[in-house]
């Protein structure tokens, strides 16, 4: 498998539901109550995100992951 193939079937389901609710626009401290996790633990989880989709920001691990698929755009 491509290398970025293999990190995308890495990303673990917590990391799916925090790009998800990036997404939609939501800040960390908003993610982490929606999830019932602490805000340094989204963060982790969007480090994680960025490194695995090689993303600059959150916003362009968002744009990778819809036009992926990873995501969906219309939820």
């Amino acid at each position: 498998l491509h290398l970025s193939l293999r990190r995308q079937r890495q990303m673990c389901i917590r990391d799916s539901q925090v790009l998800e609710r990036a997404a939609l626009g939501l800040g960390n401290g908003d993610i982490a109550t929606q999830l019932a996790i602490c805000e340094d633990t989204v963060k982790g989880h969007m480090r994680s995100i960025m490194t695995k989709l090689k993303a600059r920001n959150r916003t362009h691990a968002v744009s990778i992951a819809l036009q992926r698929g990873i995501i969906d755009g219309w939820q």
